[in-house]
């Protein structure tokens, strides 16, 4: 798996962040958000992998395992995006969009991350 961060152009969200992986391949990949603390607060990310509508988005959470919170504090917060190969070998290749949002404890949702997850069958060159 190949990441590539993108400058946050001085939006409102913290971070951009692409992805680039094999389909097939296991996804355990950490996350550092500079000056987010997420104490108390859960995640959820949702990669929009419908194409005309024919497939369901991968949605993960800190609920399901998808997403798990390792450190956090006021200087800035850990996270792993765990996605198994299962899941990563039913994607059709191609990119597609995700989002990522902190979860207050009231249900009140905050973008932190977006991006892309490309799916190739086959690994590309390094530019």
């Amino acid at each position: 798996m190949r990441l590539v961060l993108r400058d946050n152009c001085g939006g409102a969200i913290s971070r951009f962040l692409d992805f680039i992986l094999l389909n097939g391949e296991t996804v355990a990949q950490q996350a550092s958000l500079a000056a987010i603390n997420l104490s108390g607060y859960s995640l959820k990310m949702l990669i929009n992998t419908m194409v005309d509508g024919l497939a369901e988005p991968i949605l993960l959470t800190t609920g399901n395992g998808g997403l798990v919170i390792t450190s956090s504090s006021s200087s800035g917060s850990n996270f792993t995006i765990n996605i198994p190969s299962s899941i990563t070998a039913s994607v059709d290749p191609g990119t597609y969009a995700y989002d990522c949002f902190m979860v207050s404890p009231s249900g009140v949702e905050t973008a932190i991350l977006l991006g892309t997850f490309t799916f190739q069958t086959t690994e590309s060159p390094v530019p």
